[in-house]
């Protein structure tokens, strides 16, 4: 199988498993509180840290120098919903957005929609790539250039990281394993 293949099917489960954690989040496990002191998604000026990003009426702590807290499922959400359309535009487009000039939405439903939104524009730009492509430096938010591959392969690790650790925040809240099967591919 040729690594383009490979990737575009490592972001293509990655975003389904991840997809299938977060199917219908409530607002209750959006902001619950797995922890005292916890990462998670505050109104500007109920945040308990000084180091939030946001623009809007909705916040999401930052790595401050408090850091590690256990995060929010909502953190967790959000985290993948930005750094997934921040990694698209460094990587695959034209403007070069930082993670505190976006407007976090205050919600479940927002969340999650926002996350399969940025989810579908960075699997589109994937299957978009050649084979040639993959190892094409890009630059990075962080100052480095990367191949479009190492990228790619960050990401998905990233939302499959998340989306099993929500998974699991979830299952630690129902007091149980969810009774329905994954609907991914496994070969």
């Amino acid at each position: 199988m040729a690594e383009l293949e490979r990737l575009q099917k490592l972001v293509d489960h990655s975003f389904t498993a991840s997809r299938w954690h977060v199917a219908d989040l409530t607002d209750k496990e959006f902001f619950r509180a797995p922890t005292k002191p916890c990462w998670g998604v505050w109104r500007r000026g109920e945040a308990p840290r000084p180091d939030v990003l946001g623009t809007g009426e909705w916040v999401i702590d930052e790595h401050g120098p408090d850091a590690p807290l256990v995060p929010t499922i909502g953190w967790r959400v959000l985290h993948l919903a930005v750094w997934t359309d921040i990694y698209r535009e460094w990587t695959f487009g034209f403007r070069r957005p930082k993670a505190e000039e976006f407007t976090y939405p205050g919600s479940a439903a927002k969340a999650v929609a926002w996350l399969e939104r940025a989810q579908e524009a960075f699997s589109r730009s994937v299957h978009g790539l050649t084979e040639n492509d993959l190892k094409t430096p890009r630059p990075t938010h962080y100052g480095t250039q990367r191949s479009a591959g190492d990228i790619i392969w960050d990401v998905a690790i990233e939302h499959t990281h998340h989306g099993a650790e929500i998974g699991v925040l979830r299952d630690l809240m129902r007091g149980r394993a969810r009774d329905d099967w994954y609907p991914g591919p496994w070969r």
